[in-house]
């Protein structure tokens, strides 16, 4: 359920001009982070079909509760994996 909801709040920062659908994901992270560039830029758009080319899962998720995987997996863990 949660990727249409993402889609329309996409859509919806289109429309009012906050972000365009080129917009390389890398200019919204913090300078330090470094996102791999898959033939090009991976853009905001790239992420939203699912045509960025990262794989399913970040290679260093290892949840310690597996009845709640995402409660110690954050922004760091996921800036390293990037």
């Amino acid at each position: 359920v949660t990727k249409p909801f993402t889609g329309v709040l996409l859509a919806d920062m289109v429309e009012r001009g906050e972000v365009r659908l080129d917009t390389p994901v890398a200019a919204l992270l913090p300078a330090d982070v470094r996102v791999p560039a898959r033939g090009g830029p991976i853009t905001l758009a790239s992420l939203a079909t699912h045509t960025a080319g990262l794989p399913f899962m970040p290679a260093n998720f290892r949840p310690r509760d597996p009845r709640d995987p995402f409660a110690d997996y954050g922004p760091a863990q996921l800036h390293a994996f990037l």
